[in-house]
């Protein structure tokens, strides 16, 4: 009997243990707690991966956090732990869901609030912070440790001795391969090896992380991966990192492959290889990337391959602007031969080589273009040193040479073949040159079913060839044959099928079609006048004092592309520009806030769809006034069907508002506040801070950020017009927009679905709105009023008041209504005062106001309305 009891026992704990659900511990800087809810957080992030088990999860607010509190245990760092999920970008206050985590892409601009910094001794330098931000000897991580939404900053291997001191200042692995997501790594940088990582056996996941300004004094300023290490990176970008000597982004080391998709390596740089370096067999691959501004002082501006075995593969991918001493996009030594599918070659430079440099190798190239390389001395597209390139496909257009070579520099004993290839407009007689020795160790260039301008020289009696005296091409910036050009279906389909080109050409269309091939990297496409597709219209986010140009950068896919016709918002015509892909600029005479729309046409003479631009431009004038407003309007009621984030206009009513907004002295950014309450819908906004005013006319419209119900991270609008500035008068309006701006999505909207640029439409219910001249007085001092107005004026003496109020109408015929009004547009008194000789006397008890602006409304029997603004000190 005992043993079934305990047999029973002993399977209800282990059914007990299959059912355990996942925990979730909780860190918040400065927090206490044991990290079982956000209100006991821990402050210690360590503590609680320590404590945690597969399938858990840490969730850590927004704040920074170090590997110790010690500010001299440079040996103190983090460690991941399997199965663990550890997500960052928590809001810093409240009890915060996964569904309240603001969005986090560094890739776009959008980093994580959430900080761990290797600054131990919060000197705010590097010279005595962490050695690694993580370490992980021999852990064996796997993908199931996941570091999500995180800045990692600051680590800097630069020791001797134990703890390899000198490697990896954000991440040493060792036979551990974390998975990081939404992770910005930079600053961080080590003496010896991989300024961000340092693996060796270990080949983590990166998605949509950033890697910028990490640097290493030896090799790899981003990545240093050995003995077989390849890290898989996926939408990432790479930009300003640095090597004092070889890979100034990635140093791959005994087998270590990367492997790169839709990743952007932009101005990484190094003595040698300024983004890549491979070595002893290493060849990464990269899909859909671009390598931009890379630059090296020695050798491959973007890519240095070492060996035979180090033959770096690319497909579908850019390489612009890189430059170095040799080989602007890539240097290659004994035997290296990179192989390159779909790729773009164009404005890469060096003193030899501008985009290859090739030492007894073989670079195979198929559907690529080469345009606008150079060379100060050899080769500007090609520098061959007894080695053998196979181009198919390929088109080459404006590469020069000051000295020889204006496309290819070949030397010593090799081949280089040209297959179904257009070469045409880079130097003439110079586009290539072939060196002889007595016909030992000559150098010869091969061409079949190739097109070529005719003063090359090159050797044409191979079969298909041909000349031509035009360009091939649609312009000297694109590689597009033009209609009619000879290269239509003239390659060979062997030739191509031989070498297992892809499916699909540089532009991405069909390669082979009905049984045929055109030559060059481009298929001709029968139906080129498509409608042209404008992509982006960017135009500044920050507001733009007036009388400063404002740019306009617009961005489209299509290169046929031939005008632009941009309307600015004002009063100004259509301006219609030659060259779209420039930026164009526009000066305002007037402050306002203006919509931007763009629409494109190309040379068959179709234009786009108008595409406006995704933010406004705002143009202010700080001498231009400044705007008062207090009162109340009726809410509307919007159905969460017509608005679903609208909870707040379920129910109309009375809402009241206060607000000043005003530039002050010197400044370019406004200050003031801005109340707005909503009871019957359980709204209560107050504002934070503000980005922008634009005073102009009648109109005021301000933008700036603040709190719903005490809850921050709200975004408003407020737009409202002084009835009184109009020609003829009319009542103020008032609008105001307010939304949450992690969703973007509007929580309340009095004008609700009208664009933000437009006129408010909702007759304020009590109150008044006063736009001001910048002197303080009313502005619409400076308008012309009525006959009947001027004959009437009120003054307030003295002003401001203290313990009493004493006003003098003058110029009375009848009695007059007095109302003194607060800037929440509640009224403070009400008077009649019957005129004696034309003038009406008020004076009454001021001593219980509270200290603020008020304004005094003068209504007389003749329907002229005045007001003063009145301080209360």
């Amino acid at each position: 009997m005992k043993t079934i009891f305990y047999l029973s026992f002993w399977l209800m704990l282990c059914s007990v243990g299959v059912s355990v659900a996942q925990t979730t511990r909780y860190v918040r800087a400065g927090g206490t707690g044991d990290g079982s809810s956000w209100s006991q957080a821990s402050g210690d992030l360590q503590a609680m991966i320590n404590a945690s088990s597969a399938g858990d999860q840490v969730w850590v607010a927004a704040g920074v956090y170090k590997p110790t509190t010690s500010t001299t245990d440079r040996n103190a760092s983090f460690q991941m732990k399997n199965g663990v999920q550890i997500l960052g970008g928590f809001p810093a206050t409240g009890d915060p869901t996964l569904a309240d985590r603001p969005a986090i892409n560094p890739v776009a601009g959008i980093p994580s609030s959430t900080t761990l910094s290797g600054d131990i001794d919060n000197d705010g330098t590097l010279a005595n912070n962490s050695y690694h931000l993580f370490y992980h000897p021999y852990t064996n991580l796997n993908s199931t440790a996941v570091l999500n939404g995180f800045v990692v900053t600051g680590g800097n291997a630069n020791g001797g001795g134990g703890l390899n001191n000198g490697d990896g200042g954000a991440f040493y692995n060792l036979q551990s391969s974390p998975m990081l997501t939404n992770c910005s790594l930079q600053g961080n940088s080590a003496t010896k090896y991989g300024g961000a990582f340092y693996n060796a056996g270990s080949s983590p996941v990166l998605t949509n992380c950033s890697l910028q300004g990490n640097s290493a004094t030896l090799f790899g300023g981003a990545f240093y991966n050995v003995l077989q290490s390849s890290p898989v990176l996926t939408n990432c970008s790479l930009q300003g990192n640095s090597a004092t000597l070889y890979g100034g982004a990635f140093y791959n080391l005994q087998s270590s492959s990367p492997v790169l998709t839709n990743c952007s390596l932009q101005g990484n740089s190094a003595s040698n290889g300024g983004a890549f370096y491979n070595y002893l067999g290493s060849s990464p691959v990269l899909t859909n990337c671009s390598l931009q501004g890379n630059s090296a002082t020695g050798a491959g501006g973007a890519v240095f391959n070492y060996g035979e075995r180090d033959n770096i593969q690319l497909t579908n991918c850019s390489l612009v602007g890189n430059l170095a001493n040799a080989g602007g996009a890539f240097f290659g030594l004994q035997g290296s031969s990179p192989v390159l599918a779909n790729c773009s070659l164009v404005g890469n430079s060096a003193n030899v080589g501008g985009a290859f440099y090739s030492f007894q190798g073989s670079p195979h190239l198929t559907n690529c273009s080469l345009q606008g390389n150079s060379a100060t001395l050899y080769g500007g597209a090609f520098l061959n040193d007894f080695s053998s390139p196979v181009l198919t496909n390929c088109s080459l257009q404006g590469n020069s040479a000051t000295g020889a070579g204006g496309a290819f520099y070949n030397t010593g004993y090799l081949n280089v073949t040209l297959a179904n290839c257009v070469v045409f407009n880079n130097g003439g007689a110079n586009t290539v040159f072939n060196t002889t020795d007595s016909g030992v160790n000559s150098a010869t260039t091969t061409a079949r079913y190739s097109l070529l301008d005719n003063t090359t020289g090159v050797d044409i009696s191979g079969p298909g060839n041909l000349t031509t005296t035009t360009s091939p091409f649609t312009s000297t910036a694109s590689v597009a044959l033009a209609a009619g050009s000879p290269a239509i279906n003239a390659g060979d389909v062997a030739s191509y099928t031989a070498v297992g080109g892809p499916a699909t050409d540089l532009a991405g269309n069909p390669r082979i079609v009905g049984g045929r091939i055109d030559m060059g990297a481009v298929e001709f496409q029968e139906t080129t006048c498509t409608t042209p597709v404008l992509t982006a219209v960017k135009t500044p986010l920050d507001p733009v004092a007036i009388t400063t140009p404002v740019t306009l950068t617009i961005s489209y896919a299509e290169t046929n592309v031939t005008s632009a016709t941009i309307t600015w918002g004002d009063a100004t015509a259509d301006q219609t520009v030659g060259n779209p892909s420039a930026p164009q600029s526009h000066t305002y005479a007037r402050p306002g806030v203006y919509t931007i729309s763009v629409r494109i046409g190309n040379d068959c003479g179709l234009s786009s769809a108008t595409v406006m631009a995704l933010q406004y431009v705002v143009v202010y004038d700080p001498s231009a006034g400044f705007v008062t407003g207090g009162g109340w309007i009726d809410s509307p009621v919007v159905s969460t069907t017509a608005c679903a984030s609208c909870t707040f206009m379920q129910v109309g009513g009375r809402a009241n508002f206060g607000f000043e907004a005003k530039y002050q002295k010197g400044q370019s950014i406004p200050a003031g506040n801005t109340e707005f309450k909503f009871r019957a819908g359980g709204l209560d906004f107050r504002s934070t801070a503000y980005e922008w005013l634009v005073v102009a006319g009648n109109k005021a419209q301000y933008k700036g950020t603040g709190s719903v119900n005490g809850q921050s991270g709200y975004g408003f609008m407020l737009t409202a017009t002084d009835g009184d500035l109009n020609k003829t008068k009319g009542p103020d309006r008032f609008r105001i927009k307010i939304w949450q701006v992690s969703s973007g999505q509007t929580v309340y909207d009095n004008q609700y679905g009208a664009g933000d640029t437009a006129d408010p439409t909702t007759v304020i219910g009590g109150g008044s709105i006063v736009i001001h001249d910048p002197s303080g007085k009313n502005a619409r001092e400076a308008y012309s009023l009525p006959v009947s107005a001027e004959v009437v004026q009120v003054v307030v003496a003295p002003n401001p008041v203290e313990q009493v109020l004493a006003v003098e109408v003058r110029g009375l015929s009848g009695q007059a209504q007095l109302h003194l009004v607060d800037v929440q547009g509640r009224q403070r008194g009400s008077w009649s005062v019957e005129p004696v000789n034309g003038i009406g006397h008020l004076r009454t008890e001021a001593g219980h106001l509270p200290t603020g602006v008020y304004l005094l409304q003068v209504e007389t029997t003749d329907g002229v309305l005045s007001r003063q603004r009145v301080l209360k000190r």
